[in-house]
């Protein structure tokens, strides 16, 4: 008899036991959610983002059946687009600068070295180099952040500094980089960014994206990835299509990402699969197929009346019964 829980008892479990404290405090964990029987998945995936919007936690998705998931960049490409950049770069130029004494009005306008300055009755000179150092030194020569992911950070936050036709070209360029949408290196070469964004350095520019996430006032990043038509066995009217290799190397990123907690700041990886997944042998598509995810995450043994609402893998399904904890 398969044992398992209803999904909002799991969500609301994951909201308290780990959203509030433990994710809040930097801690990282990847939780594999399987919808059963008659489960929403679109109700649930809304669930995960209120409890995320409710405990100030950025909510990104990932659906593998719009997105190459066997790709780690187009992983990061799809996170990066749903990333507010500018906004948190405006805010933490503004902390910064807040930091050194400054007094800013509620709507600086588009230039904040012109607003500050001016409300300051402060050379725009000096305030320019006082808060570039500042940014050089908080941004540019943080340990924590990649390289370039370090130098598109400066960027942004120079371009809201500046403002005006330099910082606007300055963020677009940068923006287009981050996201994919422009793969020349040519277009970011001026601004000290030396390296196409591809499946050797995504991995480590995605760690860099939760940590800056957090350092910008949020507590952390809620992933929700989507990753139901791994398992379909024919291609679909629509959709992407995973071959049995493409599925294999779609396996190795979501066990790269296990392995990888360690390295991650204040994130909460919920993978959604299809109920296929639960699939143990090796000649099918579940996780039978690739034993390198599938021992980290199949619950080999497992008590057939309790529930262990902090396992790797739960089972959800709305016939389940329901769980209640003190």
């Amino acid at each position: 008899m398969a044992i398992g829980m209803r999904p909002p008892d799991w969500v609301s479990f994951m909201e308290a036991n780990y959203l509030q404290d433990f994710i809040a405090d930097g801690g990282a964990s990847i939780k594999f959610a399987v919808p059963l029987g008659d489960t929403d998945r679109d109700e649930m995936i809304g669930s995960l983002v209120e409890a995320a919007a409710r405990h100030r936690f950025m909510p990104v998705q990932v659906d593998a059946s719009i997105t190459r998931f066997h790709m780690i960049d187009q992983v990061f490409f799809a996170i990066a687009k749903q990333i507010p950049w500018q906004g948190l770069a405006r805010n933490y130029v503004i902390a910064q600068a807040r930091h050194e004494g400054y007094r800013l009005t509620e709507d600086p306008g588009d230039s904040l070295l012109q607003s500050i300055s001016e409300l300051n009755d402060t050379d725009g000179e000096m305030l320019l180099n006082e808060l570039r150092g500042r940014l050089s030194r908080t941004v540019y020569r943080d340990p924590s952040l990649a390289k370039d992911f370090r130098v598109a950070m400066m960027q942004f936050c120079l371009a809201e500094l500046l403002g005006g036709e330099e910082g606007a070209a300055k963020r677009a360029a940068v923006l287009e980089w981050i996201t994919g949408e422009n793969r020349l290196i040519s277009a970011v070469k001026p601004y000290g960014i030396f390296s196409r964004i591809n499946r050797n350095n995504a991995r480590f520019l995605l760690e860099s994206l939760f940590a800056w996430v957090r350092s910008n006032g949020w507590n952390g990043t809620v992933v929700i990835l989507d990753t139901a038509s791994l398992t379909l066995p024919r291609r679909p009217e629509t959709g992407l299509f995973y071959t049995k290799l493409t599925l294999l190397d779609s396996y190795e990123v979501l066990r790269q990402f296990i392995d990888s907690t360690d390295r991650l700041a204040a994130v909460l990886m919920v993978v959604l699969p299809s109920s296929e997944f639960l699939d143990s042998e090796s000649g099918g598509r579940g996780m039978g197929a690739y034993e390198a995810l599938k021992f980290r995450v199949y619950d080999e043994v497992r008590d057939r009346r309790l529930v262990n609402p902090m396992a790797s893998l739960m089972r959800l399904d709305p016939q389940f019964e329901e769980v209640t904890f003190a």
